[in-house]
């Protein structure tokens, strides 16, 4: 990115381990059964609510847990807890912004995972990309590189990189992602992916 004519600064958030994050703020459990049950209702799905999802057993087993959690909740949105994770993520909000306004930076750059990503099929492990989800601020992820070849991985996995913004920022970082895309060539198209008929 500096070759390339990037500014880069290396700064702190205080108390920005995602880890944490995750568990003192995501409020998944509280807004899944309301919004699935609004989006089946909307798009007058061949179920009408989570609980006939549950029944049917219509989802992938291995989100089980936080489909039935989220389901064990009565009027999710009015529990004491969700409040509280709003109003963190409200500081949490206030906190970044004052950051990037001390440090006098466009966006903040970092890996989109703390490891190489899962095998498919397993469950998502030590993400960074919670930070977007949970302050409603636009971020990108994009291919930063790629690991070491391996057995399971012969030209290695991609190694995500996320950009994320102030409010507003989408066109900024766009043209970020875009310029290290182009300026690098790290960006390499599945095997699978169809040849194009010229």
């Amino acid at each position: 990115m500096r070759k390339l004519g990037a500014t880069l600064v290396d700064i702190k958030v205080p108390g920005l381990n995602t880890d944490e994050l995750i568990q003192e703020m995501d409020v998944q459990r509280y807004e899944i059964k309301e919004e699935l049950n609004r989006y089946f209702d909307q798009y007058n799905a061949p179920v009408k609510t989570l609980e006939d999802m549950l029944a049917g057993g219509l989802f992938d087993t291995s989100i089980a847990n936080t489909l039935n959690q989220a389901q064990g909740i009565e009027n999710p949105l009015q529990q004491e807890d969700y409040h509280a994770r709003l109003a963190k993520m409200e500081e949490l909000k206030e906190t970044i912004l004052k950051v990037m306004d001390e440090q006098q930076v466009d966006a903040l750059l970092y890996p989109h995972q703390k490891r190489l990503v899962v095998k498919v099929g397993e469950g998502q492990a030590e993400r960074n990309g919670i930070l977007g989800a949970l302050t409603g601020f636009p971020s990108v992820t994009f291919p930063g590189d790629f690991s070491n070849p391996s057995a399971n991985a012969p030209v290695g996995v991609p190694v995500g990189i996320e950009l994320f913004g102030r409010p507003s920022s989408e066109r900024t970082l766009i043209k970020y992602a875009y310029s290290f895309e182009q300026g690098t060539g790290h960006r390499k198209l599945p095997g699978s992916t169809p040849a194009l008929k010229q």
